[in-house]
């Protein structure tokens, strides 16, 4: 769902914003902002979950227990160097296509 909301969003904001007229930020900064006071309206529809029994057989957990297994960790490097390598793909392929490639902005979200 929030791959969902990524395109989407990118979609959106390509097709709304434009440098040729600066208002259109502003249009699309107060499109954003209502979705966050829906989100807020929706939320109080969302029921109280029932506390769980605290059990208190164990000791607790510590982080050096997680830090010592070296399949999570190998893990959180896979994943910080593959989002690192993603996010920069994202950032720079719109300055890429806007600059070098003559795409507009609404071409830009469309991709």
């Amino acid at each position: 769902m929030m791959n969902l909301g990524v395109g989407l969003g990118g979609l959106a904001g390509g097709l709304i914003a434009t440098t040729d007229a600066p208002g259109t930020f502003t249009i699309l900064f107060l499109v954003d902002a209502a979705t966050f006071l829906v989100f807020l309206a929706a939320l109080g529809f969302v029921p109280e979950p029932a506390r769980a029994e605290c059990g208190g057989a164990g000791a607790p957990g510590r982080y050096a227990d997680v830090f010592r297994n070296r399949a999570f960790v190998a893990v959180l490097v896979l994943n910080f160097v593959f989002i690192t390598a993603g996010m920069a793909q994202i950032e720079s392929f719109s300055v890429y296509a806007k600059n070098e490639a003559d795409v507009s902005e609404a071409g830009i979200g469309l991709l």
